[in-house]
């Protein structure tokens, strides 16, 4: 295996996981007042999640590319960015494929070579580009296709450091009967909840050393 690049040709227009009024609305606030420091608050936990997931997720355009070098290497090519939302080229060697010379599987981001037959086969030797549009719509934009859990695991994250303001922000409960008792929440990586983690684990990209 040779080359592994990725371009971005379109970046995602926003990439934030949830909106203002979504976080109001769980927080059960109105007016404006909030909204700065609660538009910060989004704006930091969507960073710290697709950190955490190794990934963006607004929709953008990629140009990828990768380098077969031995025809054994390969009977299918794992885009880095998932889902698709489609493959606009495909390229080996410079030549361009026809649209019905692979199979897409969009939400794995796997491209199957068919070949010159209705068989699938190995991949083609030689360095492959394919430029496609990845992501989702996010919260607020258009037909948003977002999983609702990243949603959710974003307000649970604004809304912890929303009430946790001016106190320990892992401190779950307190007891001061005779003698102090104190919970706190188990966190790790990029400072989410391990219920956040939950509700992210089945979007996080695999980590490959």
């Amino acid at each position: 295996m040779g080359i592994h690049m990725l371009e971005i040709v379109t970046p995602a227009s926003s990439t934030r996981l949830t909106t203002l009024d979504a976080v109001k609305a769980d927080l059960g606030l109105s007016g404006s007042a909030s909204d700065e420091a609660l538009g910060a608050l989004i704006d930091q936990f969507s960073d710290a999640i697709a950190a955490w997931c190794g990934r963006t997720f607004g929709a953008a355009t990629v140009r990828e590319t990768q380098d077969i070098t031995r025809l054994c290497d390969r009977r299918s090519i794992l885009l880095e960015r998932w889902p698709v939302i489609a493959a606009t080229s495909i390229t080996v060697a410079g030549e361009a494929l026809a649209s019905d010379a692979y199979v897409l599987d969009a939400a794995k981001g796997e491209l199957l070579y068919r070949g010159e037959t209705t068989r699938f086969t190995l991949w083609p030797v030689g360095e492959t580009i394919a430029t496609y549009s990845t992501g989702y719509a996010l919260p607020g934009e258009d037909d948003r296709t977002l999983p609702h859990d990243i949603e959710r695991a974003c307000i649970l994250m604004v809304r912890s450091a929303w009430t946790s303001m001016g106190r320990d922000p892992a401190l779950r409960s307190e007891e001061s009967t005779g003698v102090a008792v104190f919970t706190y929440f188990a966190a790790h990586g990029a400072g989410l909840s391990l219920e956040a983690q939950a509700l992210l684990a089945p979007y996080r990209m695999a980590m490959v050393a």
